[in-house]
């Protein structure tokens, strides 16, 4: 399967577009950052991939302005009793100190 890939920008909204052997315009806004990708037919024209883009403006801005108002895991510390999810369940942290085995 063959890609290349270009940058467009429509206003202060720039898209990562992604032309492949398919026959519909694709557009996506990506977590955690919101950035814009388009998939596109191989022979679609920038032209038509501009009017999707303004077109779609509004509702761009809505996907980001989603993942930038959405709550992010806080730092780790990695200290006792702190919670860590592994495969979607939850575990508390025990910090042991080992001893030095060196006699």
């Amino acid at each position: 399967m063959s890609t290349n890939s270009c940058m467009l920008q429509v206003g202060n909204i720039e898209a990562l577009v992604v032309r492949k052997p398919i026959k519909n315009l694709h557009l996506a806004v990506l977590p955690p950052l919101g950035k814009v990708r388009v998939s596109a037919p191989l022979a679609m024209r920038d032209d038509a991939i501009r009017t999707l883009l303004a077109t779609r403006v509004g509702w761009i801005k809505r996907q980001q302005e989603k993942f930038k108002t959405q709550e992010r895991q806080t730092p780790r510390e990695y200290v006792s009793g702190e919670s860590h999810y592994y495969w979607g369940k939850r575990y508390r942290l025990e910090v042991t100190m080992m001893k030095n085995r060196l006699a």
